[in-house]
């Protein structure tokens, strides 16, 4: 058997060229399990972000509805204030026919923005609603994603971990496990306290 320079005849010499490719097999897969635990955080984190921006939406929907109470009684406030005066002005009394279509129309534009004023606010209180809704959707996919690329990306690291052994184990039994031992010049390459270093 033919043997290198270093005294390592070239079977051993394959035979420690599978053990280091198996380690870098394995730091590869552990490397890869790692990329895919950032890929589920990222995910996580963009769910947690759209959840975040959803709560706002929600809390924001919550002041529409008062805030337009609010205007539309401002509005038939001023419109009775206003129909006060014009009857008091009115030189014909107020049962003048004419007086009292123009406190018609007067009392109907008063209620009318009232009311458009209530119907403007359940609309924003319905859209923020809404976003909030598509806001958790869009979170939700986002966690879905991260889960897929993880998976995706450990389902791989576990596929070269399988090829990465597979070739080590064809090494060692194409050159029959032949490993330097203690009495090498190299040390116990084939001792237990070679493998130390994987404890840490």
């Amino acid at each position: 058997m033919s043997k290198f320079a270093g005294g390592l005849d070239t079977g051993t010499a394959k035979g420690l060229s599978g053990g280091m490719g198996l380690l870098s097999t394995v730091l590869d897969f552990m490397g890869s399990n790692q990329q895919a635990e950032g890929y589920r955080q990222v995910g996580i984190d963009k769910a947690e972000s759209y959840e975040d921006l959803a709560a706002q939406y929600e809390d924001r929907s919550g002041y529409h509805i008062p805030s337009a109470q609010r205007k539309a009684g401002e509005m038939r406030r001023v419109s009775d204030i206003a129909m006060s005066d014009a009857k008091a002005s009115f030189k014909g009394g107020a049962g003048d026919p004419s007086s009292v279509k123009w406190l018609a129309k007067a009392q109907t534009q008063g209620a009318y923005g009232a009311a458009l004023q209530m119907f403007a606010g359940k609309q924003l209180e319905r859209d923020d609603k809404i976003r909030a809704h598509y806001s958790r959707a869009a979170g939700e996919r986002a966690r879905i994603a991260g889960e897929m690329k993880a998976g995706a990306a450990k389902t791989s690291a576990f596929a070269g971990l399988l090829k990465g052994m597979g070739k080590a184990v064809t090494l060692a039994e194409k050159y029959n496990n032949t490993i330097p031992d203690a009495s090498g010049p190299y040390g116990a390459y084939g001792g237990d306290e070679a493998y130390d270093f994987l404890e840490y």
